[in-house]
């Protein structure tokens, strides 16, 4: 079919819609296309209502159009606007009989973008800044202020930061992906119209205003088109800039999960029962543990609460050396909940520890050995000569008063064993008990309440046996802090020093807590005792030379520790009186357990805390005895390494007793729980610099489409197909009704013009023109 016949079927075919079909349209949209135009860079057409153009006897019979006379006014209108020129009028014609154009008056924003652009745009625009979670919520799940709300917490208490970041991630990528696609519609838009673009892809250009999937075809087709006044476009420019920022918030969940690292998070209080005393029956059954050896044995490293003095036990100048009194709280639970403990609040085994050292006055010094295995330093010790060298005799008033026996208090003799190394190179220590002296009250010099146990303690770097055969007699002691030592040999030194150490049970009401994870240090025993293992278990029992903070070391912080406790702690069932006797007995037997394992000797043994000794007599656990060397070897202070001995004796036995404990009460803690939160700032500014980025770029091709476009309106088809009926494509549409795009593009190769949509002055119909 001809062209010309073409455009009369078409003609024809619209005045013959049916008129209740056409009253059907709705009242908007049957109002006159605006009649104003601006001036352009192309010259105006010239303009005539359909009246004129029926009385122009100049008309060419194929451009006359006969007004329908049984249609409404307003249909009339529609299909043919008044002052719609659709001839050319020769007055306005230039000199050379060439018809000129004019560019339309802007269409109102509803119909160039459409309800569903508006939406888009405008809509999603307010999305993404307000409402969706990447600009707002996930923001506020960065800042710390989340960790203080219901919602934050909860959040990252149920580890749901990760969904959180995915979903959020997957609504703004949505919104994006369907603003972009529009923005790619108005950049086709202000090409085909206010740009110049080649003939072999005008037809793709068009249908882009209506449907497309995304920038990346557009551009491909610009870049194809080789033309740099096509591509070096502001408005593609930006659409290069929106479609690089699209492709990277495609991985915006990854780029935002790279700030989520592993961290613990408290979580809220709950009310568990525990175990805290003993029924009788357990209680007879830790009676023969404690009977046992069971101090020999290695225990695990326990988490404890601590508080009390921040004494450094430095000596004063009379060589008195005060650990100060100090409590401590063991929790009821095993290694798995205490490892992940923030706070306590309960009834629990709570112990009491004070030591005070001083150097001994010792006469009748002696040494003996006894065939290469064991040897003995015997001697005689005057407590009051002690205290007087220490500058406490204003004590000794009180102290004679207090014992019936003078003698019997204040001369005491000694026989202490003392072990044969294995190694050398191994420093050996050793606690020797002063039995006579256990009934001794030292009100006023410590602050514990209870008779002090009384020892002497002997550190030697040197053999023993070997000092013995060569029969040298121990020469006058020098002083030095606390310690009496003895030069046996050149550069060969044993030390001395008298102790006097208090440790009480008890149950009481203990509230303590930590603003972090603590963790137990594992101990591995060596040879060498400077180990990490071996360092980080000093550090933690608070054995260090320096002063440190429960926080710095790593233990819970006792905030009050009341005692006795209320019986109405104890869980349901539990009968009252029984509860009162079974925090006795357990109180009593964990004070009796340490208290053998320390001091129970005939007079003549010794407690060895040597780790690689051989000897007859009782010996510490490798834990405990390695301890005591490393104190003492890294600060001298040997009422610290005394107290933190005591400790881990204690420790050692309420663990090994712990799974007797069998009458309940009622504790509430505060777990941690790993989860996974923002902890940095460099994925979330990413994604937002990359949002920011491509909203502007939205704004700014929204803008120059709605100032520049006079003929789409996107989303719509039929115009933009309609628009395609020209004279520079009607031949192609005709020759490629069954061709592929590849082929129309080498039938067009060397014969490619650029061309552009606009109103034609000789048809007045919108259309594709060529470019001249």
């Amino acid at each position: 079919m001809a062209a010309e016949d073409l455009e009369n079927h078409a003609h024809i075919s619209v005045l013959s819609i049916p008129q209740q079909r056409l009253e059907d349209i709705p009242q908007e949209e049957k109002q006159p296309s605006p009649t104003s135009y601006e001036d352009a860079t192309l010259d105006p057409p010239l303009l005539a209502s359909p009246q004129d153009i029926n009385n122009h006897s100049d008309t060419p019979p194929d451009e006359n159009i006969n007004r329908p006379s049984d249609l409404p006014d307003g249909v009339v209108e529609e299909l043919f606007p008044i002052g719609t020129s659709l001839a050319h009028d020769s007055s306005q014609d230039t000199g050379d009989n060439e018809p000129t154009t004019r560019i339309d008056s802007r269409l109102p924003v509803r119909q160039s973008l459409g309800l569903a652009g508006c939406l888009i745009i405008f809509g999603g625009s307010v999305l993404t800044i307000l409402v969706t979670p990447q600009m707002a919520f996930l923001v506020f799940l960065w800042t710390p202020a989340a960790e203080t709300t219901v919602l934050g917490r909860q959040i990252a208490l149920r580890d749901w930061a990760t969904r959180a970041v995915t979903l959020s991630s997957l609504v703004l990528r949505s919104v994006i992906a369907v603003q972009t696609t529009v923005c790619t519609s108005l950049v086709a838009a202000l090409l085909i119209e206010r740009r110049q673009i080649r003939l072999s892809q005008v037809t793709r250009m068009s249908i882009i205003r209506s449907v497309n999937n995304g920038p990346y075809q557009l551009l491909q087709d610009l870049i194809s088109s080789k033309s740099f006044r096509i591509v070096f476009n502001p408005e593609v420019i930006l659409l290069v800039i929106l479609a690089i920022g699209v492709l990277g918030i495609q991985f915006g969940s990854t780029i935002l999960l790279t700030d989520l690292k592993p961290t613990s998070r408290a979580q809220d209080p709950v009310t568990v029962q525990r175990n805290v005393s003993l029924s009788f029956t357990a209680f007879n059954e830790a009676l023969r543990i404690a009977s046992s050896s069971w101090q020999t044995m290695q225990g695990s490293t326990a988490l404890f609460g601590e508080s009390g003095s921040q004494d450094a036990a430095e000596p004063n100048e009379y060589g008195v050396s005060h650990s100060g009194p100090k409590l401590r709280a063991l929790l009821p639970f095993e290694h798995e909940d205490r490892a992940r403990m923030r706070s306590f609040r309960g009834p629990a085994l709570t112990l009491t520890t004070e030591v005070l050292c001083l150097r001994p006055s010792i006469s009748n010094f002696q040494r003996r050995f006894d065939n290469g295995f064991d040897g003995w330093l015997a001697g005689d010790i005057s407590l009051d000569q002690t205290f007087r060298d220490a500058g406490v005799d204003d004590r000794l008033t009180y102290l004679k008063n207090y014992i019936d026996s003078y003698d019997f208090a204040y001369n005491a003799n000694f026989n202490c064993t003392l072990p044969v190394p294995q190694y050398p190179q191994v420093w050996k220590a050793i606690i020797c008990q002063l039995q006579k002296m256990e009934l001794l009250n030292l009100k006023g010099l410590m602050d514990s309440v209870g008779s002090p146990t009384v020892f002497l303690t002997f550190v030697a770097d040197s053999v023993f046996d070997i000092l013995d055969r060569r029969g040298k007699k121990p020469p006058t002691p020098i002083a030095y802090g606390e310690w009496n030592g003895y030069e046996v040999d050149q550069g060969i030194f044993f030390n001395i020093s008298l102790c006097f150490s208090i440790f009480n049970t008890t149950v009481s009401e203990v509230e303590m807590a930590s603003s972090f994870d603590l963790e137990e240090p594992e101990f591995k025993w060596s040879l060498d005792l400077n180990t990490p293992s071996l360092t980080a278990l000093q550090k933690l029992m608070g054995a260090n030379a320096a002063y440190m903070r429960t926080d710095e070391r790593g233990v819970f912080d006792i905030e009050q520790a009341p005692h006795p406790i209320s019986p109405s702690v104890f869980a349901d069932g539990v009968n009252p009186n029984d509860a009162e006797q079974s925090v006795w007995d357990t109180e009593w037997v964990m004070q009796d357990g340490p208290q053998r394992a320390m001091i129970d000797t005939d007079g003549s043994s010794s407690l060895i805390l040597c780790t690689a000794c051989l000897t007859k007599d009782s010996t510490a656990s490798k834990d405990g005895g390695a301890l005591f060397m490393q104190i003492v070897n890294s600060s001298n202070r040997v009422a610290v390494a005394t107290d933190a001995y005591i400790t881990r004796l204690v420790q050692n036995f309420y663990y090994l007793l712990l799974p007797l404990f069998d009458i309940p009460v009622y504790v509430e803690v505060v777990f941690s729980t790993q989860v996974s939160i923002p902890r940095q700032w460099n994925g979330l500014i990413a994604v937002l610099v990359m949002v920011s980025i491509t909203l502007v770029c939205i704004w700014i091709i929204t803008a120059l489409y709605v100032r520049n476009a006079r003929y789409t309106r996107q989303g719509d088809i039929w115009h933009a197909v309609s628009q395609l009926m020209a004279e520079p494509t009607q031949s192609i549409l005709q020759q490629s009704n069954e061709l592929g795009d590849k082929e129309v593009v080498r039938m067009l190769k060397g014969i490619d013009p650029f061309v552009t949509v606009s109103r034609s002055a000789e048809t007045g119909r919108v259309e594709v023109r060529e470019v001249c």
